[in-house]
């Protein structure tokens, strides 16, 4: 009875089709992580692919059936013409290098390029970097690789083919990854249409912004689902939640968006931001200014500011003073609040003060 239950719920309409895209240089594995992904045994031997491949992935994430359509594209440069075709129907990218091939690595510029020149806008993009199980040969230091995806605005993962190493976890992760980009079209196209049945008063876009792993996702996730987690994992493009308050007797609805790479229009659409650092790391305070800058270049001039300095539960390993970080608050205009997402201190008060306030300037 469970295993035709089973076939039953696989064979079932996909709720979500995803087109997903790997691309990389030759030899790096994207070969050999379809064929893992798809549950067939590791190649031993290495066969260059011709032009694409193709493998279908059936996921199940929070009771809708997700269907990946994960496409693997040659590397070599006689086929690039013809894998770059197929760049306007991906929904997501996975840029795979070699993690013991600086090479590769450092050839994911030029492939980032192309999915920039050819590809549809609003897709998401993950690095991976293969091959774990030769840990002694690496030449690409994960902290390296790390600040290349976040500079890209990607997530990353590590992975082996050939030990499976991550590999149940790449299917599970771009199946959330897709979810999400769905998720924040939606979001977005509510937000864009005014419906004369709406049931708020007000409808406010608040922005996370600073330094990866101050914990802007740690804050989101601890005041939308009210959960936290020690293991860090940057945030995959964008990431949101929504809520319904009560603010002066009004109804208010935020939408609250932490982005890994923050798109002007985010800036553009931004009514209330927030400027997260970390009061443990000096560097992630100090670099708040960059994000000022880029702020005032876009945002708009009536954008209410909030200086947010987070993980006051590590008060012993504090580098910034409560003095200091009030102090730059006040220099910029903005209202100025720490906080603990691991220890929910202060985070409903955050974004209760910042709804607050927008709804008192309105």
């Amino acid at each position: 009875m469970g295993n035709k239950q089973q076939q039953q719920k696989t064979e079932r309409t996909p709720d979500h089709l995803f087109k997903i895209y790997f691309i990389g240089d030759p030899c790096t594995g994207k070969t050999s992580l379809l064929s893992r992904i798809a549950g067939h045994p590791f190649p031993e031997s290495y066969a260059p692919t011709i032009g694409a491949d193709f493998r279908a992935k059936t996921v199940d994430l929070d009771g809708k059936v997700i269907k990946e359509t994960i496409q693997d594209s040659s590397g070599q440069e006689k086929f690039k013409s013809v894998v770059t075709t197929y760049f306007k129907d991906a929904h997501i990218f996975v840029l795979v290098f070699d993690v013991t091939n600086l090479d590769s690595f450092e050839n994911l510029r030029k492939w980032h390029q192309e999915v920039q020149n050819r590809a549809s806008a609003g897709i998401k993009l993950l690095v991976v970097g293969n091959k774990i199980d030769l840990e002694d040969k690496r030449t690409v230091p994960y902290d390296t690789a790390m600040k290349y995806a976040e500079e890209i605005g990607a997530g990353y993962l590590e992975v082996s083919a050939k030990n499976l190493s991550n590999v149940d976890r790449l299917p599970q992760l771009l199946a959330e990854y897709g979810m999400s980009l769905s998720e924040a079209k939606k979001v977005k196209q509510d937000s864009q249409s005014e419906t004369t049945g709406k049931n708020y008063d007000y409808l406010f876009k608040l922005l996370l912004v600073g330094e990866a792993g101050c914990g802007k996702s740690s804050i989101l996730i601890r005041y939308g689902d009210n959960e936290f987690s020690d293991t860090y994992f940057p945030t995959l493009g964008v990431d949101f939640k929504v809520k319904m308050l009560n603010v002066n007797e009004k109804k208010v609805k935020v939408q609250i968006w932490d982005a890994a790479k923050i798109p002007t229009s985010y800036y553009q659409e931004a009514h209330g931001i927030a400027l997260v650092y970390d009061i443990t790391s000096k560097d992630s305070f100090n670099k708040l200014q960059s994000h000022l800058e880029k702020m005032k270049s876009h945002a708009s001039k009536k954008v209410k500011l909030t200086v947010v300095g987070n993980k006051t539960d590590l008060e012993s390993k504090r580098e910034v003073s409560y003095d200091e970080g009030r102090g730059f608050a006040e220099s910029i205009g903005a209202e100025y609040c720490e906080v603990s997402a691991k220890d929910d201190e202060n985070i409903k008060e955050l974004f209760t003060k910042m709804s607050s306030d927008l709804v008192d300037a309105h």
